[in-house]
């Protein structure tokens, strides 16, 4: 079943209430001509939600509409990756750190809790050392307007979006 979410303009923008996927989505032209996606190494969906909803727009998710979509990433692919995830939207969400670690936290207890529930016990250790390499990644990248400028490219896994410092 289909759902809709329309935030008001008091609500804060969280993660959770702008959450939106290019992977699987259908945008309206003329919604995708007023609020294009921005230049930025990640998360521009993210923001093109956000602008969407903040002019009156709806994201609604549709749970039948599924789509098989995933990487490999090697553990420090994966950190860069989170790094790029952490940095972009801690630009777009106004998410406190504590939220943001109850809904890592969370979800790595459901994770956890899903491969117990099927006996894949062997998985765990594994399971918690990739989260745990994702999680240090954003947490970084959250970090990273205080981080070294140079430092961004080396911890980013797209370098070539960060400017040459001079």
């Amino acid at each position: 079943r289909a759902f809709a979410h329309q935030p008001t303009a008091a609500e804060p923008t969280s993660i959770r209430r702008i959450f939106f996927s290019n992977v699987n989505s259908a945008i309206k032209k003329a919604v995708w001509e007023r609020h294009p996606f921005p230049e930025m190494v990640m998360s521009e969906d993210q923001a093109f939600a956000r602008a969407a909803l903040q002019s009156g727009g709806h994201i609604v998710y549709d749970p039948a509409a599924g789509v098989w979509h995933g990487h490999r990433y090697t553990l420090h692919q994966l950190f860069r990756r989170n790094f790029d995830s952490g940095y972009s939207l801690r630009a777009i969400t106004s998410d406190p750190w504590r939220d943001v670690v109850r809904l890592g936290l969370n979800y790595v207890w459901a994770e956890a809790g899903y491969l117990a529930r099927r006996g894949h016990w062997l998985y765990l250790p594994y399971a918690l050392l990739y989260e745990g390499v994702k999680s240090a990644g954003f947490a970084l990248g959250r970090l990273g307007p205080r981080l070294p400028a140079a430092w961004r490219p080396r911890l980013s896994l797209h370098p070539r979006y960060w400017p040459e410092e001079k």
